[in-house]
């Protein structure tokens, strides 16, 4: 009977200790006090009576934003750099309808002092330097002042010799000399006389044209075919267009200048049938004689003029 109390007692310690310790709050049995606080269970008739808003007195519902879909926004292409043009000197036609040649700058014919043709050596010119010619052995000095003789260019400098029959040699910058002052003022001499010269053979065309085709003087018997074409000499030249340049006195073309003659083309020369005649000559430039392609055109058995083959311009 002992041993039962005792077992009793012991499940009844173990249900207590449960209860106070283990026991949710809410679910106790023996310590009901301690269920104070516990949340309310909730139930149907709980719900129901929680009172729910009017829906009439809800604020309407702000749809959300729609997202705008981002443009990127296009990236300007880089500008091109301006491109660089050679600013050409407006040349304007004198009351006789004269045009004056345009000259390239000095610059662009000499490549900005890189290239200068070997016809332009020797070349007297005034040192700016103190400068020391070598020999094979030992050499001299010339103060600056004096002067000395280009004879040759070896980009950018100068080759130098102190007379034209020395040995002696000099290589200095363009800069040390009055070279390019020297080529500058020959340059502005030539233009203006290839300029004068230009009008006087213009003034001579408007002469020519005021006369009738015959008052001009017929071509000599054998020098053109029935059909107008040039003939030739047995040392291939044209007596045509020789008697044409002793009687024209060209300025830039000399008969004895041309090394090479060739055939006739068929042309077309102001619109109507023509032969052109190219040949190769020496004239005279800024940089002294150059030999050059010259075309010779020759309508109805006359010489209607000369012109370089490259640029077209007439030959003064």
């Amino acid at each position: 009977m002992k041993s039962l109390f005792v077992t009793v007692l012991i499940f009844g310690a173990a249900f207590a200790a449960y209860d106070y310790f283990g026991a949710p709050v809410g679910e106790k049995i023996i310590f009901k006090n301690l269920n104070k606080g516990a949340p309310t269970p909730i139930t149907t008739e709980t719900v129901k009576s929680v009172p729910q808003p009017d829906v009439a007195t809800l604020p309407p519902e702000t749809p959300a934003p729609k997202a705008t879909p981002t443009v990127p926004t296009p990236t300007p292409s880089p500008t091109a750099a301006p491109t660089m043009t050679t600013k050409v000197e407006e040349v304007k036609a004198e009351p006789n309808g004269f045009v004056p040649p345009k000259h390239e700058s000095i610059e662009d014919l000499t490549l900005n002092w890189t290239k200068i043709p070997p016809s332009a050596f020797p070349r007297p010119v005034k040192l700016l330097k103190d400068t020391l010619f070598k020999m094979s052995v030992g050499g001299s000095t010339l103060a600056a002042g004096a002067q000395a003789v280009a004879v040759g260019f070896q980009s950018p400098q100068l080759l130098l010799a102190p007379t034209p029959t020395s040995p002696a040699r000099a290589v200095v910058a363009l800069e040390d000399t009055d070279f390019k002052n020297s080529i500058i003022d020959g340059y502005e001499i030539w233009k203006q006389r290839r300029t004068d010269a230009l009008r006087k053979l213009h003034a001579k065309k408007l002469a020519s044209s005021n006369a009738s085709e015959t008052q001009l003087p017929a071509p000599s018997g054998g020098q053109v075919s029935p059909d107008g074409k040039p003939v030739s000499a047995p040392d291939g030249s044209y007596p045509l267009l020789i008697a044409h340049l002793q009687a024209a006195d060209l300025t830039e073309l000399k008969a004895n200048k041309i090394s090479r003659w060739s055939d006739p083309e068929p042309t077309n020369h102001e619109g109507k049938p023509a032969w052109a005649i190219k040949v190769n000559a020496e004239v005279n430039s800024i940089f002294g004689p150059q030999p050059v392609d010259i075309l010779c055109i020759v309508k109805n058995g006359r010489v209607e003029g000369w012109y370089y083959a490259g640029s077209g311009e007439p030959v003064p």
